[in-house]
């Protein structure tokens, strides 16, 4: 019986820790730098799950290569945007993120990064860091 309750109260105690919503904290400056290897253009194919319309467009990384973010600015559509973007560490297990916060929409894009064998970077990105949210896109680097 006593073993049960134990068993119980761990369970609520992950339970209550996975309803509440992930943090999002910037990384240590040591870590941050890593941004500036994003560097560069990218072309956005993306599809917005409300509409279930696709949409085009791309993203520029612009800013010093000691800076712990990034100046973002870009197309989606006929809509240009700009923004700042850094890595952030969401959670309780610190998941490293990118984070893309859009001045002019406040809308805020969370980013999973990731390089091909031509070390080019892909970056899989949505506006809800907990479902596929309503907008979801993979930006790719082109060289150009």
């Amino acid at each position: 019986m006593f073993t049960t309750l134990i068993l119980i109260s761990a369970w609520l105690n992950v339970a209550s820790s996975v309803i509440k919503p992930a943090t999002c904290q910037p990384l240590l400056k040591a870590d941050a730098y890593k941004v500036a290897y994003l560097h560069g253009n990218y072309l956005i194919v993306g599809s917005s799950q409300n509409s279930g319309r696709a949409y085009t467009g791309w993203v520029r990384f612009t800013g010093d290569e000691r800076a712990t973010s990034l100046d973002v600015s870009g197309k989606k559509e006929d809509l240009a945007f700009q923004g700042t973007a850094q890595y952030v560490a969401c959670g309780p297990d610190k998941i490293e993120q990118l984070e893309v916060k859009l001045n002019s929409s406040e809308t805020t894009y969370y980013c999973k990064v990731h390089a091909n064998y031509t070390n080019l970077h892909r970056l899989s990105c949505s506006d809800d860091l907990f479902t596929h949210g309503s907008d979801v896109a993979l930006w790719y680097q082109r060289l150009n």
